[in-house]
């Protein structure tokens, strides 16, 4: 994959594969300060001074993924959670969700058991997208996980952002 450009002011800056990534650098991607989101391994960097790239860390207090790490999978077919349990007695809001695949395919995020669809996204081949909610994103249920479930089989990286409150 070429390394992506989205703008300077935008996060991320850049999508690449970390497969783009040479002597810990990735040709082209000069904005210091920026953000690079590796779209088949869901990690994301930042630009250093020295335009090499280090581990990204936004210091923000909520939860990221399933244990703390993007969900990477081939098949998605059933519901696959992309969040924890919530702390017990309160409902997960959703403030963004990053995700990627290599087929094209359609993804539906939705409650736990319910099934409560939250967002149907149609992806292209090699697509990538962001959802970053402008209003509160709050599940209706307590202790329940957010889900993704695709359209057909084919690899998918996708990160939740959230946190819990009752």
């Amino acid at each position: 994959m070429a390394l992506t450009s989205l703008g300077k002011h935008n996060t991320p800056s850049y999508l690449a594969l970390s497969s783009d990534i040479s002597a810990g650098k990735i040709a082209r991607a000069a904005n210091i300060g920026g953000t690079v989101y590796l779209t088949d391994t869901g990690v994301w960097k930042i630009i250093k001074d020295d335009l090499t790239l280090g581990d990204y860390n936004s210091n923000w207090g909520g939860s990221m993924g399933v244990s703390g790490a993007a969900v990477i999978s081939s098949d998605i077919t059933s519901a696959t959670a992309i969040t924890d349990v919530p702390t017990t007695g309160e409902k997960i809001i959703l403030t963004d969700l990053i995700f990627s695949a290599e087929v094209a395919m359609d993804i539906t995020f939705a409650e736990e058991t319910s099934e409560t669809v939250l967002f149907k996204v149609f992806l292209p081949a090699t697509g990538f997208a962001q959802i970053t909610p402008k209003n509160k994103t709050k599940l209706a249920t307590v202790n329940k996980k957010i889900t993704a479930k695709a359209s057909i089989a084919g690899k998918v990286g996708i990160t939740a952002y959230y946190y819990s409150e009752v």
